[in-house]
């Protein structure tokens, strides 16, 4: 028959057998996670940079844009200011053609 101490101790050694496990088991689930959170860190840190090359790229596309519309609205101002004066002309050509008829 097995003493009372005896019994404390052999249930002593698998409590510590149980921590021990659930102990590597909990590191080992750990450091899966730790390893998958690293990937993921360094996998957002790539698409992080790649976004903002993304970002420059596109600044200068649209400030590119920007200087386009500017010298478009100059060309347009400048277009509308010529077809006004040839209208004009027109008009006053057409009144002395008329007048000399």
């Amino acid at each position: 028959q097995a003493n009372p101490i005896s019994k404390v101790l052999d249930l002593l050694h698998s409590l510590k057998e149980k921590v021990v496990s659930e102990g590597e088991a909990e590191q080992a689930a750990f450091e899966k996670e730790s390893h998958m959170c690293k990937d993921q860190a360094t996998s957002k840190q790539y698409e992080i940079r790649d976004d903002e090359e993304n970002v420059a790229s596109l600044s200068a596309t649209i400030e590119k844009a920007a200087a386009t519309i500017t010298e478009l609205d100059s060309k347009i101002a400048k277009l509308t200011t010529a077809v006004s004066k040839n209208e004009n002309d027109l008009a006053a050509a057409t009144i002395l053609r008329r007048l000399h008829l």
